[in-house]
């Protein structure tokens, strides 16, 4: 590292920090291993009182009570922000962290960057921003990242620089290239692997019923929530599209739900798995078909992947997809044909293919590049 080392950095995240981890929690943690006193920063919360600050794993985990101003956000974000500097400024200096360094993932514009003075200012949007708060929470960015190109586009009227880096990806969820030889023969079952919340609106219901159904002779495994409950989301009366499709899976006796799973689990799970099935509808996708956290957790074990087009890897050879960004259609033909001739599919040289790309996308990896990005652009 030649510049994320030995400074104070300020992470801004929209996911409070706790045992489930994503790329703003690894980042802490690998921030942390260069040296770096890390200040995580939860999202506002309602029932507390007074700021606390506590030390996890090396990191700073700051929290602190939603203001009472903090409606203002959605009808007059300009003035929010301004009180929300105050406020905060407040706060960072009760617990003595002067930052040099603001790290931002909060596409929900709790905080302006602009507001901090002094430091350089990162953005990191992981998701298409969906309104005028998210597109003015890149502020003053000194320099943007982002997992997909189309996002980066979207902020075309920030002047600083825009690069594109991938997802990470945890180094438990690569397969082990010297063991491949010893791999154990495949049985007469495929199985292929989902990994996911099932909840998604955007889930491709319609074809993924047609998969399921058309596949008896395939044992399908999904791992992530598929009730309501399980997955803390409301739902209104009648069932949803959602519901329907939890209901449709327990009734297969060619499907297995594991349900909600700790990262180690997923990861041997994964393993396991003969093949993948992603399945989003990316007219109603979130991220509209343009990169998902998963395909490097797939890729990682070597194993084929069959998927809905995703934009980011439209020119890889790394897994089969829809060449249609309309619709599926082809989707259950495409994964019929590749599971009929999963040797080809899966053969050595493809399996090693795909785990070294995935190998060369570990969240080190990835702050490599960034801490290289920075140093080229900004101090070169």
């Amino acid at each position: 590292m030649r510049f994320l080392k030995n400074k104070k950095i300020l992470i801004l995240s929209p996911q409070a920090w706790g045992e489930m981890r994503i790329s703003k929690h690894h980042y802490a943690l690998e921030l942390i291993k260069n040296e770096n006193e890390v200040c995580f920063v939860n999202p506002p919360m309602p029932d507390l009182l007074k700021h606390e600050f506590r030390i996890n794993e090396g990191v700073g985990i700051l929290s602190y009570p939603k203001p009472f101003f903090h409606r203002l956000k959605f009808h007059w974000y300009g003035l929010y922000w301004l009180m929300m500097s105050r406020y905060f400024d407040k706060v960072l200096r009760s617990i003595d962290f002067a930052p040099e360094v603001v790290l931002s993932f909060d596409l929900g514009g709790d905080f302006s960057l602009r507001h901090f003075k002094k430091c350089l200012k990162i953005f990191f949007p992981v998701d298409e921003p969906r309104s005028v708060i998210s597109l003015n929470a890149s502020g003053s960015a000194d320099i943007i990242f982002s997992v997909s190109r189309e996002i980066l586009n979207c902020y075309d009227q920030n002047k600083a620089p825009k690069i594109f880096i991938n997802h990470g990806v945890k180094k438990m969820f690569l397969a082990d290239l010297s063991a491949l030889d010893s791999e154990l023969p495949e049985s007469d079952r495929l199985r292929i692997g989902y990994s996911g919340n099932l909840l998604r609106p955007d889930i491709d219901c319609a074809v993924l019923f047609q998969i399921v159904r058309e596949n008896a002779d395939v044992t399908f495994e999904f791992w992530g929530s598929y009730r309501s409950a399980k997955g803390n989301l409301g739902k209104g009366n009648g069932k949803s599209d959602e519901e329907e499709l939890a209901d449709f899976l327990t009734m297969q006796d060619n499907v297995i739900l594991h349900g909600p799973v700790r990262p180690e689990e997923l990861a041997k799970g994964l393993k396991a798995m003969d093949a993948f099935l992603i399945c989003y509808d990316i007219q109603k996708d979130q991220s509209s078909g343009t990169n998902y956290h998963k395909v490097l957790e797939y890729l990682g074990t070597g194993k084929v992947i069959v998927s809905n087009n995703i934009s980011t890897y439209s020119k890889s050879n790394l897994f089969r997809m829809c060449a249609s960004r309309l619709d599926n259609s082809e989707l259950p033909a495409l994964f019929r044909d590749t599971i009929t001739d999963l040797k080809l599919w899966n053969s050595p040289s493809k399996k090693v293919e795909r785990i070294r790309f995935a190998s060369d996308h570990t969240y080190s990896h990835q702050l490599a590049k960034i801490d290289d990005e920075i140093s080229n652009r900004l101090f070169s």
